[in-house]
């Protein structure tokens, strides 16, 4: 009898720690971002934020610090901008007015501190008209 009770115990116990970790996994996995008007919205002027965000790079506004390394640029969406910094490497689909997602840290009246840029693909493909 007490050992049937500690096989209880003891698969409860894996039990419980497996979906734990199965739950963390797929927490930590999905990928959520915010909008640059969202991002605002939630940004604490005390603190800085981790964050994803999305946007368009503002036409005109891409300044190479390091050609092909380092960048700063503005990105726009629902009449807000944010200023964002990126050392690294870029995707070919990045340029003027391009939809982007950035990843990394914000702070209230500074440039936000991207670590992952990625440029979405467009939606809408059309025939090159040269023939």
């Amino acid at each position: 009898m007490k050992r049937t009770k500690r096989y209880w115990i003891l698969g409860l116990t894996s039990m419980a720690a497996l979906g734990y970790l199965v739950w963390g996994g797929v927490r930590s996995a999905a990928v959520y971002y915010v909008t640059v008007s969202e991002f605002h919205r939630r940004l604490d002027a005390s603190r800085p934020m981790d964050a994803r965000v999305a946007g368009r790079v503002v036409p005109g506004s891409i300044r190479w610090l390091e050609l092909g390394r380092k960048v700063e640029f503005e990105m726009a969406e629902g009449g807000r901008r944010l200023a964002v910094r990126y050392q690294g490497t870029f995707p070919d689909l990045f340029k003027d007015d391009a939809q982007i997602v950035v990843e990394g840290r914000g702070r209230a009246g500074e440039p936000f501190d991207a670590v992952v840029l990625l440029a979405k693909c467009p939606t809408k493909y059309e025939s090159d008209e040269r023939g």
